[in-house]
Order: C-alpha cells, then structure tokens, then sequence
C-alpha cells in the first residue's frame, strides 16, 4: 500500500502537465487557423490591413483585395454599415492553386469585420 500512495502526487503531477500541454496545443493551433483567442475592440484598419501568403491553395488575391477596396469606398453611416454588413456575411472567394491569401488569416478578418459591423448597428 505505501507505494500507491507515493503514486497518487505522481498521477496528479503527470495530469496537470497534460491538461498544461493540451491548453498551449490549442492556443497554438488556435493561432495557425486564425481564430482570434479574443475579440479586438476595433478592428484593422482597412488601408493597412495585409494577409500573409498561402503556401498551397489560398483565396484569390484579387478577390479579397476586391472586398478591402469595396468596404473602404463605404460611407461611415448606418446605410453604409448595413451594405457592409450584408457584403461580409454574403462574401465567397475564388482559389488561388498556387499561392493566394491564407484562408485562416482572411476568414479571421471576415469574422472581425461582421462582428464590428454588428456592434455599430447594435
């Protein structure tokens, strides 16, 4: 019996270094795909926002650059923020087979724009 009690702090040490590495593989991956941990109060700025480059198939270059230029062009007003709102939930974009923008990187700022748009139509 005494050695299954020196097991007990072993078992409760090798478990919360697996929940510890399961919590970092997440966030890690979590990064990779594009999926924001949290939610920017505001997000980038549409005259300097850029995506990183696929290494494989990855959207459209001129496609998603389409859709930065169409949402810079709208008015600041409710009107202009409803189009926008309408155009980001409704956006589909072509593949690029070699290269294009990361589709994690460019869906991410998909996600960031129709939250945003939301929040100021409230």
């Amino acid at each position: 019996m005494p050695s299954a009690l020196l097991d007990q702090p072993l078992i409760v040490a090798l478990l919360a270094i697996l929940v510890i590495v399961l919590v970092v593989m997440v966030a890690l991956r979590r990064r990779a795909q594009g999926t924001p941990d949290a939610e920017p109060a505001e997000p980038e700025s549409l005259e300097t926002v850029r995506f990183h480059l696929a290494r494989r198939n990855g959207y459209d270059p001129a496609d998603v650059d389409a859709l930065v230029d169409k949402l810079a062009a709208l008015p600041d007003t409710a009107d202009g923020h409803r189009e926008a709102l309408v155009i980001v939930e409704d956006i589909r974009f072509h593949l690029a087979y070699r290269g294009g923008y990361d589709p994690g990187d460019v869906d991410a700022f998909v996600d960031r724009q129709a939250a945003h748009y939301r929040r100021l139509l409230g």
